[in-house]
């Protein structure tokens, strides 16, 4: 799946390599105009949640070099760099979603929830509503981009649920242009579809 501002040309790609010979294009125009403030829609994300330190735990290769003593450039007025680094488990994975999704124009609801039995709840307290979003799938893919090039390792997520629009103009430019690092390795895609039970909008 590609997004992209304008209509794709795959007429100068290697047949069968990136496009059919006959590419299925859908215009995106018509669900951007019914992107509403409050209004829910299903969504889908690939994303490459990521964290910025000051010194890996288990830096690379590259990182390590980063790390010696005089391999900076000495400007001193430079703000020093840190280290972009992949969040790892699931938590973390879903937390880096959670707390991003405001400024991309957008929250995520909770799960309705049917309380516990009065007979069963004990302490008159329930556990939280969860987020409406599951983590689907979670991999890494290892690569390099020239045959002598560094390896380059992207660890991805993708998560799948329930969102409410809060900044139609925030979500539109998160649909054309993607959401956290990585896209030009395919990293970021967000997807929307109306929900199951969702009626017919004009």
């Amino acid at each position: 799946m590609l997004s992209t501002t304008s209509t794709p040309i795959c007429g100068a790609l290697p047949a069968g390599r990136f496009c059919r010979s006959e590419p299925l294009i859908a215009d995106y125009t018509p669900l951007i105009e019914r992107l509403t403030l409050g209004r829910e829609f299903a969504f889908r994300l690939t994303a490459n949640p990521v964290q910025s330190v000051h010194r890996p735990t288990k830096p690379s290769a590259e990182q390590a070099a980063r790390l010696t003593p005089g391999t900076e450039p000495s400007d001193v007025t430079r703000r020093p760099r840190g280290f972009r680094v992949a969040h790892r488990t699931a938590d973390h994975q879903l937390g880096w979603l959670l707390t991003r999704a405001e400024r991309h124009g957008f929250t995520i609801p909770t799960t309705p929830t049917t309380p516990p039995a009065p007979a069963l709840n004990t302490d008159n307290t329930s556990p939280p509503p969860p987020p409406a979003v599951t983590l689907v799938a979670r991999d890494i893919l290892r690569f390099r981009k020239h045959t002598n090039g560094p390896r380059v390792t992207i660890s991805t997520a993708t998560f799948q649920g329930r969102l409410r629009v809060t900044d139609p103009d925030a979500l539109r430019t998160a649909l054309l242009t993607g959401i956290g690092p990585a896209k030009g390795y395919s990293q970021g895609l967000l997807t929307l579809a109306p929900l199951p039970t969702e009626t017919t909008h004009p």
